[in-house]
């Protein structure tokens, strides 16, 4: 297996690459624990159908989350030892090869199964919203399968895949890690169009009770964003156009900026998706989430109640 190389940097550089993208993804993750515990208030309060099941899902997905960033910060500890001796990775005598190994691998291993836990709930989400339409979402459940199960194979043959974003040139282990990021961002943003689409095709279709046309519109936009999952394909879409970016650079300013900036990305996409799973099923939970043009008509008459009390 081979690592990619990184030349000389000074002791601010080291600090803006391995440090600055960890401590962004900690406030994620900060926000992320907030909205898990209310996540699992509302499950245990509501008790609706299938609640501890969905209580299981995202403690798992929290649990995962968790464990991958501490491999990532771990990992981007033994990054910046090396780094600050100023030594390419494969001859740093301070860098525990194995433990670095390890901390790689398991962020690879949680992020696989992050990515299949989410791609599941927005697969189910739309299923539901489709009227329960298999030919709907057959082929994004094909993609998906493929796409994790080719990158889950490919950990034994390229177990550094995920190092996408070198100070060297394109590996093979780059274009592999780049090609699931592009599966994804092609399974995520269909899923979050085809979400979305039917939540504002739904929406158009109802009367007006009491909300004026402009306060329907956010409820609407609020809506098919929060239950679309829209934030993750959206950070995800931004990291492989940045990693991309990276390759093709010829500027050294510009390719270690970009270099910062992919890694901010990368280290935030565990808590993203966490987020984006757990509004969707916190807006199931509480009975806000659109199903059907009966759903909203029910929510807008529970508001109507409310107005008038």
């Amino acid at each position: 297996m081979s690592l990619p190389e990184v030349e000389g940097l000074s002791s601010s550089d080291v600090i803006e690459s391995t440090m600055i993208p960890p401590m962004i993804s900690l406030i994620f993750y900060g926000g992320y624990i907030v909205l898990y515990g209310i996540c699992i208030h509302v499950i245990v309060k509501q008790r609706r159908t299938n609640y501890i099941i969905n209580d299981i899902i995202i403690t798992i997905l929290f649990n995962v989350v968790t464990g991958g960033l501490v491999s990532i910060m771990v990992n981007c500890f033994l990054q910046a030892k090396c780094d600050l001796a100023q030594s390419p990775i494969h001859e740093c005598q301070v860098l525990d090869h194995s433990e670095l190994e390890g901390t790689m691998f398991t962020t690879q291993v949680t992020i696989v199964i992050a990515n299949i836990i989410t791609d599941g709930i927005l697969i189910w989400r739309c299923y539901l919203i489709w009227n329960q339409k298999w030919s709907i979402i057959a082929p994004l459940i094909f993609i998906c399968v493929a796409n994790n199960g080719a990158l889950s194979v490919g950990f034994f043959f390229v177990p550094s895949a995920i190092v996408v974003v070198s100070h060297t040139q394109i590996t093979m282990e780059g274009i592999f890690f780049i090609s699931f990021v592009m599966g994804g961002i092609l399974t995520n943003v269909s899923l979050t169009l085809l979400i979305a689409g039917r939540i504002i095709y739904i929406s158009h279709g109802i009367k007006n009770f009491s909300t004026s046309s402009a306060q329907k519109m956010y409820q609407t936009i609020i809506s098919a964003t929060l239950e679309s999952g829209l934030l993750y394909p959206f950070i995800l879409v931004l990291y492989g156009s940045v990693t991309i970016s990276h390759h093709l650079s010829k500027d050294a300013q510009t390719e270690r900026q970009l270099f910062v900036a992919a890694g901010v990305l990368y280290s935030v996409l565990l808590p993203v998706m966490g987020i984006a799973s757990t509004l969707i099923i916190v807006r199931i939970m509480l009975g806000i989430a659109v199903e059907d043009k009966k759903s909203i008509r029910d929510t807008a008459l529970v508001e109507i109640g409310e107005q008038s009390v």
